[in-house]
């Protein structure tokens, strides 16, 4: 079975939205051995799961991990745009995709000014 990290990479840090349970949660009852845990979410609509649109996991961490490695990711620099598009020029020049429309092979991206210019060398 892949990894809680492979499976996101797998499906796109862009389409996967995170909600802390404890953010959420509108109340917690223990019984038998079980705990019962009410919450509300915008995350979904109310037949996403039963009409298989979406799903859910439920990942249980230490909080005291959890609030370190949120601090300390809060604490990175972020990937810059630019950055992200040079990755993804890489990735897609694997495939023989990175064109103009008259055929020049894209290599690049600089950040100007202006935007964000691809380039040919």
């Amino acid at each position: 079975m892949a990894s809680l990290s492979e499976l996101i990479n797998q499906i796109g840090d862009e389409n996967v939205t995170v909600q802390a349970l404890h953010q959420c949660m509108d109340s917690a009852q223990y019984s038998k051995g079980l705990t019962t845990i009410k919450f509300k979410t915008d995350g979904l609509g109310a037949t996403d799961l039963a009409d298989n649109k979406k799903t859910a996991l439920i990942v249980w961490v230490n909080a005291d991990q959890y609030n370190t490695a949120l601090k300390a990711a809060k604490t990175l620099p972020a990937t810059s745009l630019v950055e992200k598009v040079r990755v993804a020029i890489q990735e897609a020049e694997e495939l023989g995709l990175v064109r103009t429309e008259d055929g020049t092979v894209i290599t690049g991206a600089i950040e100007t000014p202006d935007g964000i210019v691809l380039v040919k060398e």
